[in-house]
């Protein structure tokens, strides 16, 4: 299936997967009824994003975690 509209139009979900739109598939999933993303993919794409997300909080902690802290 090809997207019919928006900034990827014409791009399949397995393009969006190479191109790493990993949010934006998940929005697909859940805010758009005619798009259904294969459900293996669906959860891939939560995963990466879940990943994402902790991999930047260690980061921002790992390099701002002490600031302001007056112990």
């Amino acid at each position: 299936m090809k997207l019919t509209f928006g900034k990827h139009k014409g791009k399949t979900i397995a393009d969006l997967i190479n191109e790493e739109e990993y949010s934006y598939i998940v929005w697909l999933e859940e805010n758009v009824n005619n798009v259904s993303v294969d459900k293996e993919a669906y959860e891939y794409c939560k995963n990466e994003l879940f990943v994402d997300k902790i991999m930047h909080e260690a980061k921002m902690e790992s390099e701002h975690g002490d600031w302001g802290c007056r112990d």
